[in-house]
């Protein structure tokens, strides 16, 4: 799902043309999106679904096409296994040190009607080591292989179920995995040369909006005066999209005075537009939850999806909780997890659960959302 009520579905093949697919019992042959080229050599055909569409088909395989008003949305984040020199060498082979298979596999048995994913999808960035049982085998790089053992088969279950949202990470910065990222997820046509930023657009799912900001060139510590001048413009276009019922989706989380993104924080020195509720963030490889239960705006943080977890980090959340305290922040809600996961997110009446799971779906914390107090327990 894209911008503009965009709806495209994509096919990946090794056959000379694009498959054929169907819409409301009509078919034709789908758009090539990209040729074969070396470090990709497939073919990447595409097709926008108009949204009068009831029954769509590749081949005979249906599609999950969006709903009219999402009830049940999933989220996850940092799927990925890491492989990248010189110390970071996680066990690919291992479902359970590398749990991505089965989380979305539980993720699919809950039968969301959206899949939100916020970004960084490919951490197979060096080979593995010779003698490491853990990664042997294991493709690396910014190519086909890479992205179909690190994303596509084993996110297959979930991708069969519902419709995604698909937020670029760092992981995906023209410097790591910009080319797969253009060429297989970004919803927009595949631009050349890779851009470092991209435009952000609103997602409309229903009664809710979801803004998607690309955040992939954020630099954390030392942003130069050009950078932050690209993101204060797009933080300028979010607040001509923006309505009173969004969530702004992207993978860095901005954060919040000194522990923050520094480059969010400076384009951010007027505030979040008005209207945003929550910001749905990953990067940080664990799930975190802060709720300003004064103002309702929440914070969170869905980024333990596979990728070797942050355990460090939660201590650094709690301590910044207490900080806000002893400064006389009060109101706040603030909770983390570094365990492997995903968070489901429910709609009642007029407002959301939102509950962080483990790799199995069992609850783990629970909150309610609503449209004026955060999200308390």
């Amino acid at each position: 799902m894209g911008p503009s009520g965009l709806v495209t579905v994509r096919a990946v093949t090794t056959q000379p043309d694009c498959p054929s697919v169907t819409l409301d019992g009509q078919s034709k042959l789908m758009q090539v999106r990209a040729l074969p080229q070396p470090d990709f050599p497939i073919r990447i055909c595409e097709t926008t679904i108009p949204s009068r569409i009831k029954d769509a088909k590749v081949e005979g395989q249906p599609l999950p096409l969006p709903k009219a008003d999402p009830q049940r949305v999933v989220v996850i984040g940092d799927t990925g296994c890491r492989i990248k020199a010189p110390g970071s060498f996680q066990a690919c082979n291992d479902p359970n040190a590398w749990p991505f298979a089965t989380i979305a596999a539980s993720a699919a048995a809950w039968q969301p009607d959206l899949v939100i994913h916020i970004g960084d999808y490919l951490y197979r960035e060096t080979p593995c080591p010779d003698g490491n049982a853990g990664c042997a085998g294991s493709p690396w790089g910014d190519t086909w292989a890479t992205w179909k053992d690190d994303f596509f088969t084993p996110a297959l279950p979930l991708l069969k179920t519902s419709p995604w949202v698909m937020v670029r990470g760092n992981h995906e910065h023209c410097a790591r995995a910009g080319r797969g990222w253009f060429l297989l997820l970004d919803p927009r046509p595949a631009p050349e040369p890779c851009p470092d930023i991209t435009e952000p657009y609103s997602v409309e799912a229903g009664s809710q909006q979801l803004l998607v900001l690309d955040s992939a060139a954020a630099e954390e510590a030392a942003p130069t005066a050009e950078l932050v001048a690209a993101y204060e413009k797009q933080f300028a276009v979010l607040k001509t999209l923006a309505s009173s019922r969004a969530w702004l989706l992207t993978h860095r989380p901005p954060g919040s005075g000194g522990d923050g993104n520094k480059t969010l924080q400076a384009a951010l020195r007027n505030g979040l537009p008005v209207g945003i509720q929550v910001v749905l963030s990953g990067h940080a490889h664990l799930f975190g939850l802060v709720s300003d239960l004064n103002t309702g705006l929440t914070q969170v943080i869905v980024g333990n999806s596979g990728a070797a977890l942050h355990r460090e980090l939660v201590r650094e959340l709690t301590r910044a909780s207490k900080d806000n305290a002893s400064r006389g922040i009060t109101g706040a809600n603030a909770k983390a997890i570094a365990s492997f996961g995903f968070v489901t997110i429910e709609r009642a009446a007029d407002s959301w659960t939102w509950t962080a799971r483990d790799v199995n779906g069992a609850p783990l914390i629970t909150c309610r959302l609503d449209r004026t107090a955060g999200c308390s327990p």
